[in-house]
């Protein structure tokens, strides 16, 4: 549906950033499906959309359309100027806190699974006191 230059882009970048297409998908909120589809260049590809892949990337979002855009016949601003104009106006600190928003969605999962990690070894040395008193002939409501 789109230029090969977009879709190889996209692939470039997030390789890059060493990001696999489901931890992508996750970051942006989308479909493993749909963001598959986008690295594919068979998706509708929205404008939001393509901001968001350029603020998880830090780049402007002409950097991915590099290459793939032309002046329209009528004269009208390029895409890469309407990009280009809106990065310029978008405020840094939205930007800096949609790229960290990204980040904390991707280290979420983790922390959960070291505090699931931690539950389970708690249980394990609970369950190993509970053996040590009664091999000490202790009631479980003693106190060592």
């Amino acid at each position: 549906m789109y230029d090969n230059i977009i879709k190889e882009n996209i692939r470039r970048f997030r390789k890059a950033k060493g990001y696999t297409q489901a931890e992508m998908a996750e970051i942006l909120n989308i479909s493993v499906t749909y963001y598959r589809s986008i690295e594919s260049g068979n998706a509708s590809l929205l404008k939001p959309v393509i901001e968001d892949i350029a603020l998880v990337f830090e780049v402007e979002v002409e950097e991915l359309l590099r290459n793939c855009m032309q002046k329209s016949d009528e004269g009208t601003l390029s895409l890469r100027e309407e990009s280009a104009s809106y990065v310029r106006n978008r405020k840094s600190e939205e930007q800096r806190m949609s790229v960290e928003l990204a980040q904390y969605r991707l280290k979420v999962p983790l922390m959960e699974a070291r505090m699931r990690e931690q539950e389970n070894h708690i249980a394990d040395l609970q369950g190993a006191i509970r053996i040590l008193k009664r091999a000490k002939g202790f009631d479980d409501s003693d106190k060592i």
